[in-house]
């Protein structure tokens, strides 16, 4: 199946709705509210739409929501950007929705030039997840024991790709 042209808008408060639905089918955590308007306010989250071509009009199939926050693993002196989710609808995946997302967010980290690191935790099982971000020039740096509460495995890794 071929999306055809993929747009990218950032996060808004009309937008958040959309997120959290495909943050819902996707991730096995959820986010609060209070959350989502951190994404909002950071202005470093994306949506992704795909015209359906049927109906003609935009659907959401992805999208990637950051909150700007130090980690004592990836950046303890300094201020990074925390890649709270990434998230493609199932049947979307492997068309490069996922690599414009997260390329949104690294182009506007090296044109601001205010961030040294960008992170993210995922679970230790998450293979294909760590390959996506591997290929993105993201980096193991640590394994966190018993990170998520509700979640088998509970551990995770760290990754993060530093700029500047």
């Amino acid at each position: 199946m071929s999306v055809g042209e993929i747009t990218i808008l950032p996060l808004n408060d009309d937008l958040t709705l959309d997120m959290a639905q495909i943050n819902g089918i996707v991730l096995p955590v959820n986010f609060s509210a209070k959350i989502y308007s951190q994404m909002v306010q950071d202005k470093y989250s994306f949506v992704a739409f795909v015209k359906n071509p049927k109906t003609g009009k935009d659907e959401a199939v992805g999208a990637i929501g950051c909150v700007l926050k130090s980690d004592p693993h990836a950046c303890p002196n300094t201020s990074g950007l925390c890649i709270a989710s990434l998230a493609v609808l199932a049947k979307y995946r492997s068309k490069g929705i996922g690599s414009k997302l997260l390329n949104q967010v690294i182009e506007l980290v090296e044109c601001q030039k205010k961030l040294i690191t960008v992170y993210l935790q995922t679970q230790v099982n998450n293979d294909d997840g760590i390959k996506f971000y591997q290929r993105h020039n993201f980096s193991i740096i640590t394994r966190i024991e018993k990170f998520y509460r509700r979640l088998d495995p509970p551990d995770c890794f760290v990754l993060s790709r530093c700029f500047h």
